[in-house]
């Protein structure tokens, strides 16, 4: 449900920006809305991938989790921000 939620604020944000003509400063709060719904997203998945019950199950023996979250949290950075940081640049040109 949670996931459900999260894509469905997406969805309308993307629609919204799509349909309606708006300033570049409140494109970049539907950017920061739309990259913080899919960190949520990505970090429930993650954390549940690191420490959810199906752990090693297709694994044998034991693998570090600590790579593992490091290399997660490093590609939400370069993923889902990069959107909002050009955003960002763009809402102070003239």
């Amino acid at each position: 449900m949670f996931i459900s939620l999260c894509a469905a604020g997406i969805t309308f944000a993307v629609w919204i920006q799509r349909r309606v003509p708006m300033p570049r400063k409140v494109i970049l709060y539907f950017e920061i809305a739309k990259s913080s719904f899919a960190t949520a997203i990505w970090l429930w998945l993650i954390l549940d991938a690191a420490f959810g019950p199906g752990l090693g199950r297709y694994y044998y023996g034991d693998y570090p989790r600590k790579p593992t979250i490091i290399r997660a949290a490093i590609s939400v950075i370069i993923l889902l921000y990069v959107a909002c940081f050009v955003s960002n640049f763009q809402s102070y040109e003239k």
